[in-house]
C-alpha cells in the first residue's frame, strides 16, 4: 500500500484495503469540532486516563465543564489530547480530529451553552487552546458499504 508523507510529517495512505485515508486541513478540523458535542480527553492522573466529555468549540478553544473535584480538573496545567470522531456506516465514511494542547482554567461565560450529559452540576470551566490540530477521514470502498 503506497504511503505519502505530507509537509508537516503526517503520513497518508492512498488505500487501506481498497479504501482511502485523507488528511484533513485545519479548517476542516475546526468545522468538525464545531459540529460535535461529545469528545474524549486523554490526560495523566495516576495513570493515562481518557474521559468522555460534553464540550463546545468556540473562539478556537475546546471548552469543557466539569466538577471542581473531578480528576480532569486536577489535570490543569498538563499537556492533554482531545479527540472527537464520527462514523457513518451508510456512507462508509469516518473521521477523527485530534487537538493537542495545555489544559487550563476557563471562566464563564465560556461553556454556558454546554449541556452536560453526566448527572450533577458541572460549573468548573476548563479550556484547551490547540498547539496542534490534526484530522483524518477514512472511507471504505463502495463495494463494502
Amino acid at each position: 500500500m503506497p504511503m505519502v508523507a505530507t509537509d508537516d510529517g503526517e503520513v497518508r495512505s492512498s488505500g487501506v484495503l481498497g479504501g482511502e485515508i485523507t488528511v484533513l486541513d485545519e479548517a476542516e478540523c475546526r468545522d468538525l469540532l464545531h459540529d460535535a458535542v461529545i469528545g474524549r480527553v486523554a490526560f495523566t492522573a495516576a495513570e493515562l486516563t481518557i474521559h468522555p466529555v460534553s464540550y463546545e468549540w468556540t473562539s478556537d478553544l475546546v471548552v469543557i465543564r466539569t466538577r471542581s473535584t473531578s480528576m480532569l480538573a486536577g489535570a490543569v496545567g498538563q499537556q492533554v489530547a482531545f479527540e472527537v470522531d464520527d462514523i457513518d456506516p451508510e456512507t462508509g465514511v469516518a473521521w477523527s480530529v485530534l487537538v493537542r494542547g495545555r489544559l487550563e482554567q476557563g471562566a464563564p461565560p465560556l461553556g454556558d451553552s454546554i449541556i452536560p450529559w453526566a448527572d450533577g452540576p458541572r460549573h468548573h470551566v476548563l479550556v484547551i487552546a490547540p498547539t496542534r490540530l490534526t484530522g483524518r477521514a477514512v472511507s471504505r470502498p463502495e463495494e463494502d458499504r
